[in-house]
Formats: C-alpha cells, structure tokens, sequence
C-alpha cells in the first residue's frame, strides 16, 4: 500500500507536518513450496507466516529536536481523501514499533526525516492495517 501525501499523519497521538509518504509493505516471512514428482512446476505454494513493515517519509521545515525513537510503540494512523471535500476519505490504522530513524538533508537544504516500524496484530490473528 502507498499513501501519497496524506492529509493527516499521526503516531501515538502526535501530529506529523508535512509527511510525502506512507508506504506498507509485506513480506513473506517463511514460504512453503512443495513439488510432485511428476514435473518441474510447484503444486503447492503457502506463506503461514508474514512480516508488515510501515515507512513514513517527512520532509521537515526546520530542526527536530523531538522525534521518535527506536522502541517506541504507538498507533499510526493517516487519513487521505480523493479531494478537499471530505467524501470517500480514508483512514489507516497500524499499530507498530519504531524500528529504525533516519535523518537527510539534500543539496538545496531540504531536510527529510524516514521513520521506520514494524507492524504488530493484536492477537497474531488480525491484519495489523486497518483501512476504513
């Protein structure tokens, strides 16, 4: 899932200005594959186990004295809407653990600030992301 310049980005409960990007991406964490004899081609493919992992990408307009740090679970939650009126927005949630923090200023002194987090379900059950 990617969420381009969503209109609102929160993380336990604090606003986050000017996020370009939300992105959520799954990976297969253990993939069963299973083979017949009777040819080269799998017939049988499974993924039991999976991994969600959140990226967030902020540009930032001046120093960040304030930002979060790795271990620090909260919900995430960002809201985006087809245009200023308010119909057919959406919100995602994800509950998550900042995993990794990392700070980049370009040539022209544009400051960008990339929050990884590792997405957590409730019970193991559930989908950690949540779309409404």
């Amino acid at each position: 899932m990617l969420v381009l310049n969503p209109d609102r980005v929160t993380f336990d409960g604090q606003d986050w200005e000017g996020v370009s990007s939300v992105e959520v991406n799954r990976f297969g964490e253990r993939v069963v594959v299973e083979y017949a004899d009777a040819g080269p081609h799998a017939v049988f493919a499974d993924v039991p186990e999976q991994k969600v992992t959140v990226r967030v990408v902020q540009d930032l307009a001046g120093d960040d004295l304030d930002g979060p740090v790795p271990g620090a679970m909260g919900e995430l939650a960002f809201e985006v809407g087809a245009n200023a009126s308010g119909a057919r927005r959406l919100e995602g949630l994800v509950t998550g653990v900042v995993t990794s923090v990392k700070y980049s200023v370009a040539a022209r002194g544009a400051a960008q600030r990339t929050v990884w987090l590792a997405a957590v379900s409730s019970d193991g059950v559930s989908d950690p992301v949540e779309v409404s």
